[in-house]
């Protein structure tokens, strides 16, 4: 965690208020008040904001957890929050339409990417003795890419369109994860798609077969 994040620190952030973030959508005569989707709006800015200015670690990666001092305890060896982060900037660019957060928005998801599916940068999670692949990685991947079209358009990430992305890794889930023999989304197979014969690579994750559903409807 940076060292700018103290203990007992507050963080303010002011905006001049305009006709269109009140609620003058519900009619003539309503009055001048400030609306539940302007004050989230404000919330999610300000928590954004926040973490810009204290919650990155060096490298472009984010700490799991910090004491409360702001003293970091734990970097994750996978880039959830990164892809998390990634959203919310895409969200709060569309939203307010700052080139920073559209900016921010490409550089945590291709800080996913690089830490995701690039060899040998995440540490791995075991010995090589019976190589495997998972298909989280790939799910996320498809859902932050996703958001950022819809946000922020076609843009391209690490030289493809998120719509080139998207259709690589849903093929690659369907090819090597989607057994269609055992009705089953396997949650671990070889690097090639083949099944391991081990608990391991029968072990199913019934929350995550779902969620990959919902994030290629």
């Amino acid at each position: 965690m940076k060292d700018t994040l103290k203990p007992g620190m507050s963080f303010e952030k002011t905006i001049t208020t305009t006709p269109d973030m009140g609620i003058s959508h519900m009619g003539p005569g309503v009055p001048s008040m400030f609306s539940t989707p302007a004050m989230i709006m404000l919330m999610e800015g300000s928590c954004v904001e926040f973490l810009r200015r204290h919650g990155e670690a060096e490298g472009g990666k984010m700490w799991f957890s910090v004491t409360r001092e702001g003293r970091p305890l734990r970097m994750r060896r996978y880039v959830f929050s990164e892809a998390f982060a990634a959203i919310a900037h895409a969200a709060l660019a569309q939203a307010e339409g700052r080139a920073a957060d559209h900016d921010a928005a490409l550089r945590f998801f291709e800080t996913y990417l690089h830490h995701s599916f690039t060899p040998g940068v995440m540490p791995p999670k075991s010995e090589p003795t019976r190589p495997a692949k998972g298909v989280c990685a790939l799910m996320i991947a498809v859902a932050v890419a996703q958001e950022l079209r819809a946000n922020l358009g076609e843009v391209k990430v690490a030289g493809r369109a998120c719509s080139d992305w998207i259709d690589a890794w849903i093929a690659e889930i369907e090819r090597d994860f989607l057994k269609a023999d055992h009705r089953a989304l396997l949650e671990m197979v070889a690097p090639d798609g083949r099944v391991i014969d081990h608990a391991d690579g029968r072990t199913l994750n019934p929350g995550h077969a779902i969620e990959c559903a919902w994030f290629i409807l």
